[in-house]
């Protein structure tokens, strides 16, 4: 081994598929961190209302796939949607008419689908954590609003969303972090393909460490990986504190 100095650096920054990989990352950490905290919300308040047999069943069942085991919900995940007619998606697509498509196989299908995908493993935990946000919301505030005669719609503008700001700062922060961390999930889906579309940075470093050998550029994807989890950290870090003197 030979001490290069910031040789590793400069050529990474000089690299194109770096910078592809990049902003793969942000559009799908982005996408994914917007979908499932909205999603997640909107659950919560539907299914935290109605203290029914039938509403804890819609909770639990959202909170099944994010307790099964990444390789296999990855699994069950590419089956059903197989680049093939016979596949379970297909199927039902052609029930309305629509033709097969070929999901993990097409370069502008197969981000969108491992998006899917991450909301669909990730929003069971979002939903119990602002249930849970919802629950220790004190009755107080509902009980004056329902005195004022405010809208069910006001009540949760003005009282439930606010006061759910911790709460909401919290699965953004930590929704990013296993964004940007994701790994197993996508290189079962897709190994980053079709050709580089789904080549978000933790793959790219793999690809880079044990496809191509150079473990000094894979060190420094790591290093730069490392820094953003780290910046994200700090940023939740502060944000709790800065609620809890609020």
């Amino acid at each position: 081994m030979r001490f290069v100095g910031m040789q590793n650096y400069l050529a990474i920054l000089a690299d194109d598929l770096f910078r592809k990989s990049l902003l793969i990352t942000i559009v799908f950490v982005f996408s994914s961190v917007v979908i499932n905290v909205a999603l997640a919300l909107g659950i919560a308040l539907l299914t935290e209302k109605p203290r029914s047999k039938l509403a804890n069943l819609c909770r639990f069942m959202i909170f099944v796939p994010y307790v099964v085991p990444d390789a296999a919900s990855a699994g069950i995940w590419n089956l059903i949607f197989f680049p093939l007619p016979s596949s379970p998606m297909n199927v039902l697509l052609a029930q309305f008419g629509i033709g097969s498509q070929a999901w993990l196989g097409d370069s502008n299908l197969a981000l969108p689908t491992i998006v899917l995908y991450y909301v669909w493993k990730n929003v069971g935990f979002s939903t119990l954590v602002y249930v849970a946000g919802i629950k220790a919301i004190p009755r107080a505030f509902y009980e004056a609003a329902e005195i004022d005669a405010a809208s069910r719609s006001s009540i949760v503008r003005h009282i439930t969303i606010p006061l759910l700001k911790p709460i909401t700062l919290f699965v953004v922060v930590t929704s990013l972090i296993a964004g940007w961390q994701s790994f197993t999930d996508i290189y079962i889906l897709t190994r980053g393909g079709p050709g580089t579309a789904t080549t978000t940075l933790p793959i790219y470093i793999h690809h880079t460490a044990f496809s191509e050998g150079v473990a000094g550029r894979a060190a420094v994807l790591a290093l730069i990986l490392f820094a953003i989890t780290l910046t994200l950290t700090v940023i939740q870090i502060r944000g709790m504190k800065g609620e809890r003197r609020g």
